[in-house]
């Protein structure tokens, strides 16, 4: 071999050539050098990026480790001493995914994010003519599609909202790594004369001089998004800090920025050593005191407050005179009406004492006149539902008064002699007052209903045979002139 001059590689690392992508051949003796230029730049990286990984667990912090990937667009920041209109450059769709990890550095939310991430860049470039003459030139485009390996240093500050979510921004730098490219340019002219042409360029120079890609730019990150266990969202904005390639005839410098959306989720999470005690809102007591002993209270059990016979520490009325069934209590009154619950048959609604706390109803005057229409309605035992009889019926008391304003309807509702007397005169009541309900839906005056309830006091059949008690269970309605 020739001193100053170098064999393409061989064995293993041809084949690892071969097969990185866009790597592929022709492999010539400058293509092996540029990639082994980069595999130095990879090299100082990776062992960059490992220095700081075990730098940090050093100094026994909180740490997460995770993978991410994204999509957004890339675009020309700026072309610095370009005339040409920008509009004639558009962005392109670009994917990442990588490696997280995840450092906490002290006690305030504070973290430094670190990342390797695989990203693709470009843009696209189209010229249009409208008009113009033969064999001139009518459209071309030019589409990049550039591949990174970027190293990202993240400085986090994270708002927790609980011990599971929580929102988070951060800054920061990033070191982008040239690692395969690809330029395609298709070019058209008026006329038939020249054809069409497209061609692709896949082994792009890369070096400081003009007409190469920049190994290595730098750029500013700036991220915000919002994390549940273990997952989390976020938006990006990558900003360039310097060009990533120079024109080799205009002397152009093109910068790059692109925009976009992440996903990650988070595989393992390490608390050694000191964690982040708010965020994990753990108690450390500072001391351990020994417990007090709580004397036992002495209870007289002779002393009777109230004077009911029941001591004090049983009675949970210890200020008024009660009974042993109500606990020392006074006997309630639910219904409020004077009639207390033990002598008031009907409880739950008011009545006077005459009539054992159960309400009275009486029966309006009826004139006793051949004029007065009398009506029957039949209920099942124990309910207040109308069967189809009884709407038909409705519908007739609802037609005669219509036809005439001067009848007025008396309610009167009846029960058998099953259940109790509070139960019995409720139900008699909601009988007739589900007639009269249903009347005064057409429209007929409230002032010419009547609703009375009589329980089981006036009972038209033997209370003490079953086979005829249906006939007690009714509504009769009375219709006469007032």
């Amino acid at each position: 071999m020739e001193q100053g001059k170098h064999e393409p590689p061989g064995g293993l690392l041809r084949i690892f050539l071969d097969i990185w992508p866009g790597f592929g051949p022709p492999l010539t003796h400058s293509f092996y050098m540029s990639k082994l230029s980069y595999y130095k730049t990879m090299v100082k990286g990776i062992l960059l990026l490992s220095l700081v990984f075990s730098a940090i667990p050093a100094i026994k912090a909180q740490t997460s480790f995770g993978i991410t990937a994204g999509y957004g667009k890339s675009s020309l920041t700026k072309i610095q001493g370009s005339i040409e209109p920008f509009s004639r450059y558009s962005s392109r769709n670009s994917f990442w995914g990588g490696l997280n990890a995840r450092f906490a550095l002290g006690e305030h939310g504070f973290f430094l994010a670190t990342s390797l991430i695989y990203n693709q860049r470009g843009y696209d470039y189209k010229l249009q003519n409208t008009t113009g003459a033969n064999n001139t030139l009518k459209d071309s485009a030019f589409l990049q599609t550039l591949n990174y390996t970027d190293l990202n240093l993240i400085l986090l500050k994270k708002f927790s909202l609980d011990e599971r979510s929580g929102f988070f921004v951060g800054v920061g730098p990033v070191v982008n790594v040239f690692v395969s490219g690809k330029e395609k340019i298709s070019m058209n002219y008026f006329g038939n004369t020249i054809p069409s042409s497209t061609t692709t360029k896949s082994n792009l120079q890369t070096g400081s001089a003009a007409g190469n890609y920049k190994r290595i730019y730098p750029s500013l990150s700036v991220m915000a998004g919002f994390e549940y266990r273990r997952f989390s969202v976020a938006v990006h904005y990558n900003m360039p800090l310097d060009y990533y390639y120079i024109d080799a005839g205009k002397k152009l410098q093109h910068s790059i920025r692109s925009f976009g959306v992440s996903a990650g989720f988070t595989l393992f999470t390490s608390h050694k050593g000191d964690p982040v005690l708010r965020e994990r809102k753990v108690f450390v007591p500072k001391e351990t005191k020994e417990p007090k002993v709580v004397q036992p209270v002495k209870i007289d059990s002779t002393l009777d407050t109230d004077g009911d016979s029941i001591p004090d520490y049983k009675d949970k009325c210890p200020g008024h005179k009660g009974t042993a069934t109500y606990e020392g209590c006074p006997v309630p009154d639910s219904d409020g009406d004077g009639v207390n619950d033990d002598a008031d048959k009907c409880p739950q609604v008011e009545g006077p004492v005459s009539n054992n706390g159960c309400p009275e109803f009486k029966e309006p005057e009826v004139p006793n006149s051949p004029d007065t229409i009398r009506f029957t309605i039949y209920f099942e035992q124990a309910k207040s539902e109308l069967k189809t009889t009884g709407f038909k019926t409705l519908d007739e008391v609802v037609r005669l008064m219509k036809a005439n304003p001067r009848l007025v309807a008396q309610f009167n509702g009846h029960t058998d002699a099953h259940g109790s007397v509070e139960a019995n005169s409720i139900r008699a009541f909601s009988r007739a007052a589900i007639c009269a309900d249903y009347v005064a839906s057409f429209f007929i005056e409230r002032t010419r209903l009547t609703v009375a309830a009589f329980s089981n006091r006036k009972p038209v059949a033997d209370l003490n045979d079953p086979s005829v008690q249906w006939k007690n269970r009714r509504v009769e309605i009375l219709l006469y002139q007032k």
